[in-house]
């Protein structure tokens, strides 16, 4: 979940991470992580999460990652709302796309009127970490894009990557080259290196988040 964030900074388990906090003031230059969230983040490394949010001046794509756990699992409602109080923010450094694990076939109906009865039906119990995101996005004029496949296998893990990076490209970087990104997903598709498919299957595959990786480099974030 969000609030460990391994990648940026050792979060306090034990402490507090949900109460709510006033909104402080926004700084000139870094905007306080409580002025973004409405939480209260004593249990977090501050000066961490300032500097991912500094990053975001220089780095093309930013991926946020989830443990979103199975199908029939609900996940952490915390983690949608403090992803989606942070889109301002990006919206605010030239950051347009937001791309989600989600399927393509979502990319048709955005538009409708009852898009978010279809993505709440697509989601599932996982609407709870999705819909928050997508919301704010929406609200913010920012572009949604849906770039997974059709259906979820671990067996056929290696080539989703492969299909889902392959998305990505062809729906934003392809159209728009000086695209900024937010990547919202499942952690396991973030790595930079190479990962076994799971505990029974060791075979290492690349990720998105490796394809990316070697796509922009330095100016590829990733936070999971």
């Amino acid at each position: 979940a969000f609030y460990y964030l391994t990648d940026y900074f050792e979060a306090e388990k034990n402490r507090n991470r949900a109460k709510s906090a006033s909104i402080a003031q926004r700084y000139e230059d870094v905007v306080d992580l409580e002025s973004k969230c409405g939480y209260d983040y004593d249990g977090w490394d501050k000066e961490q999460m300032k500097q991912l949010l500094i990053n975001t001046e220089t780095s093309r794509v930013t991926m946020l990652g989830i443990d979103h756990g199975a199908p029939n699992e609900s996940g952490d409602k915390r983690d949608g709302e403090f992803v989606a109080d942070l889109l301002s923010h990006y919206k605010d450094k030239g950051v347009d796309y937001v791309a989600f694990e989600g399927p393509t076939s979502l990319n048709d109906s955005i538009c409708e009127k009852d898009f978010e009865e279809q993505a709440k039906e697509v989601y599932g119990l996982h609407w709870t970490e999705f819909g928050p995101v997508i919301q704010r996005a929406k609200e913010l004029g920012m572009q949604l894009v849906f770039y997974d496949t059709e259906k979820e296998s671990d067996e056929d893990y290696p080539e989703r990557e492969v299909i889902a990076f392959s998305n990505l490209k062809r729906m934003i970087f392809y159209k728009d080259t000086e695209a900024k990104v937010v990547v919202y997903s499942g952690a396991k598709h973030m790595h930079k290196e190479l990962i076994e498919i799971s505990f029974l299957d060791q075979r290492r595959v690349k990720t998105i988040g490796c394809f990316l990786h070697e796509m922009f480099g330095d100016k590829l974030t990733t936070v999971y």
